[in-house]
């Protein structure tokens, strides 16, 4: 095994440190950030009731090329990254918030049906468990998906981004997006939690 030495200089691009060895952690550079929906409304599955699915939409260009991945909320809430603010507008405008899963035995971050109150936990929205996906899981499914674009979390070098491979994760197919307005954010709302809160 041999090792490379050479001097680093202000403004390099540091390209080949990320693809230097195959062993290296993934890294990836966050192209675009939007919150996504189905446009499909998907039922309830306690009462039926047509429900829209949400979740965070990212682009990500990585040494193998570009990755589009949906997040679920729960996910993005552990990372640590939304503010109160974007919490509470989630809430209102999105029926997004916490509730307990009797499956999972905790609460967490996730879409309520609301009509019925019942969360649309996890395991459907994003894992198609009893083959009761909707939008997003489903594998049948080939409806379009809204995305409306959001300020990055993240400047503009790479990083590793290993939340966004979790368990309540998927790969979208790109030409499913149909990209939208840039959400309005009352008050300027800042979407990320910053070191203040």
């Amino acid at each position: 095994m041999g090792m490379e030495i050479r001097p680093v200089y202000a403004g390099e691009s540091m390209a080949w440190l990320v693809t230097s060895t195959d062993n290296a952690p993934e890294v990836w550079t966050l192209n675009k950030v939007a919150l996504i929906r189905s446009v499909r409304p998907v039922p309830c599955w306690k009462c039926g009731y047509k429900t829209i699915q949400t979740g965070l939409f990212l682009e990500l260009a990585g040494r193998d090329g570009y990755r589009c991945r949906i997040v679920s909320w729960s996910g993005v809430d552990k990372a640590g990254l939304l503010s109160q603010a974007f919490r509470r507008l989630l809430d209102v405008n999105w029926g997004v918030r916490p509730k307990y899963s009797k499956s999972m035995g905790c609460e967490y971050l996730a879409g309520v049906c609301p009509h019925c109150g019942a969360i649309q936990g996890d395991n459907f929205v994003y894992g198609n468990c009893q083959s009761r996906g909707g939008a997003f899981s489903d594998p049948e499914d080939r409806s379009q998906l809204a995305a409306f674009p959001l300020p990055s979390f993240v400047g503009d070098r790479p990083q590793s981004l290993d939340w966004a491979f979790g368990r309540f994760t998927l790969e979208v197919e790109p030409r499913r997006i149909v990209f939208r307005e840039p959400l309005m954010l009352p008050g300027n709302a800042w979407p990320w939690r910053t070191c203040q809160e």
